[in-house]
């Protein structure tokens, strides 16, 4: 589209340049045309018949372009404003809906396979495939509240969370700086998400997909990332105290500064990720991979295993 506009007002300028000329010289001809003889008169009237219309011409060509752009602009806005409202009318439904499971159908205190929770996760999977990055957000937000992703409460505490996400599409999602410790987003796609300073601490993240996302200053003590994907994520200064990650893939990702203390990475794949200046008292490496990885042997030293683990020079720690 830029490409586009950027070729039009290129014509645009052109047809005005030409037209420009042509009424100079349409002016000069005109001013001929009184101390021209009668032949003389005839060809520079014919000359100057031709030169108006190309002037229309160009007039024309010149106004086609703008008008275009101004409509294909306006076109873009009134469906930006429809998508906008849209998404409001989506998430208002939603938020209706779901009250009404909590207030009158006991949603909160219902079985793991009943008909309000399969009804439940169905209309949230609907309303996410609906949202933009934005909009997913506020659902999110919504579903932690109302402690829809947390561990069941009710007669009896539960573990499981009673609206499950997962394979649900969260990516790019914005939640910086948001709240949402203990929330169940295992199996999650979180691929290329915001989560700076966001608080994921004893979160359950098994098998969540964070490729790539940024989780900066994120606290993450205690959370559960078994088979997580973290490649190429950035983790600068974030909090993993004790968290485990066991068999999750962090190759590429940025670790620097990070709280690793206690934390169990049995398996996990650190090839090529950047661990300077991490804390890894007391954390476990047995069986994981080191190759390539930015960390230095005092680091290390202060681990509490690398049985079994490739170090970053490529042999294998006995």
């Amino acid at each position: 589209m830029k490409v586009y506009f950027e070729r039009t007002t290129r014509s645009a300028i052109v047809i005005w340049a030409t037209t420009t000329v042509e009424i100079l010289i349409a002016a000069i001809l005109y001013t001929s045309l009184r101390t021209a003889s009668v032949q003389e008169s005839t060809s520079l009237l014919i000359t100057l018949f031709v030169l108006v219309g190309l002037i229309i011409l160009g007039f024309l060509l010149f106004r086609t372009p703008l008008l275009r752009r101004r409509n294909t602009k306006q076109s873009q806005t009134a469906k930006e404003s429809i998508s906008a409202n849209e998404q409001i009318a989506w998430l208002q439904k939603y938020f209706d809906q779901t009250s009404d499971l909590i207030l009158h159908e006991k949603l909160h205190e219902s079985e793991p396979d009943s008909p309000v929770r399969h009804i439940a996760r169905a209309r949230t999977l609907i309303t996410l495939s609906q949202l933009d990055a934005t909009g997913k957000a506020s659902i999110i937000k919504f579903l932690y509240e109302t402690r829809l992703i947390t561990p069941a409460i009710g007669p009896i505490t539960r573990n499981e969370s009673i609206i499950t996400l997962l394979g649900v599409d969260l990516r790019k999602v914005i939640l910086i700086g948001a709240n949402l410790s203990k929330a169940d987003l295992s199996g999650a796609d979180l691929s290329g998400a915001s989560l700076r300073d966001t608080n994921l601490s004893e979160a359950s993240l098994e098998r969540a997909d964070f490729s790539g996302a940024s989780l900066r200053h994120a606290r993450l003590n205690g959370a559960t990332l078994t088979w997580a994907n973290l490649s190429g994520a950035d983790l600068m200064d974030a909090n993993l105290s004790k968290a485990s990650l066991e068999r999750a893939d962090l190759s590429g990702a940025n670790l620097s500064e990070t709280f690793l203390s206690g934390a169990n990475f049995s398996g996990a794949n650190l090839s090529k990720a950047n661990l300077s200046g991490a804390f890894l008292s007391g954390a476990n490496f047995s069986g994981a991979n080191l190759s390539g990885a930015i960390v230095t042997t005092k680091q290390l030293d202060e681990a509490k295993s690398l049985t079994g683990a490739i170090v970053p020079d490529g042999s294998t720690a006995p």
